[in-house]
């Protein structure tokens, strides 16, 4: 589903979109998919919709990751973790 069909719809659910990110998955030329941001429509968050696009959403994403990634233990696929009830007096 489009981001413009998106914002076609709320209304006839009672919602309003106030904010559509549309980014790149993967690629840096091709916008493939959108968060939007949906509120009631005539609350006190209602507004005309803005909409951003962010092509370097996956490259941006990717670099976070790789540098949070030396925050934790790397991946072992043999290692198991169990649960045991601790020892009671």
């Amino acid at each position: 589903m489009s981001a413009e069909v998106v914002e076609q719809l709320a209304p006839a659910c009672g919602l309003s979109c106030i904010s559509q990110e549309l980014l790149a998955w993967g690629h840096d030329w091709c916008l493939n998919d959108c968060f939007s941001v949906m509120v009631r429509a005539g609350s006190a968050w209602d507004r005309e919709n803005v909409i951003v696009h962010n092509p370097d959403f996956s490259r941006s994403e990717i670099a976070m990751a790789r540098k949070l990634s030396t925050q934790y233990a790397p991946y072992n696929r043999n290692l198991r973790m169990h649960l045991t009830e601790p020892d009671r007096p």
